[in-house]
C-alpha cells in the first residue's frame, strides 16, 4: 500500500512566524504530514530554485517525526518571495510548494 503524499501545513522560522532578511543560518521548522527519512528540501526564490538540501548536505534536513522537518538555511539578507517543498526520496514524492515571504527585521 503506497504511503500518503507529504504535505506542508506551516513554517516556523527561528522563533518567529516569518523569516527575516538576516545573514547567517536561520532554523526553519517545516510543519506538515507524512515526512520520513531520507528527505530533501528544495528552496525557491522569486520562482527559481536556489538550493536543494539533502541527506549529504552540510546541514541536511532533520526529520524529527512525520509532522516536522527542520532545516538550517541562510537567506543571505535577501527579502522577497520564497517557496519550499519537501521531497521524500524513497518514492520521489513531493509536497506542494509552500510560499512565504522573507521580510526586513
Amino acid at each position: 500500500m503506497p504511503t500518503a503524499l507529504t504535505r506542508i501545513n506551516n513554517l516556523r522560522i527561528t522563533e518567529s512566524r516569518s523569516a527575516l532578511r538576516l545573514k547567517g543560518l536561520q532554523f526553519v521548522d517545516i510543519i506538515g504530514t507524512n515526512f520520513e527519512q531520507p528527505t530533501s528540501v528544495e528552496i525557491f526564490y522569486n520562482g527559481n530554485k536556489i538550493a536543494t538540501l539533502g541527506p549529504s548536505s552540510t546541514f541536511p534536513p532533520m526529520v524529527y517525526n512525520p509532522n516536522r522537518v527542520t532545516i538550517d538555511f541562510d537567506f543571505q539578507g535577501n527579502e522577497g518571495n520564497y517557496g519550499i517543498d519537501v521531497v521524500r526520496e524513497a518514492d520521489n514524492s513531493r509536497s506542494a510548494l509552500f510560499n512565504f515571504t522573507v521580510v526586513a527585521p
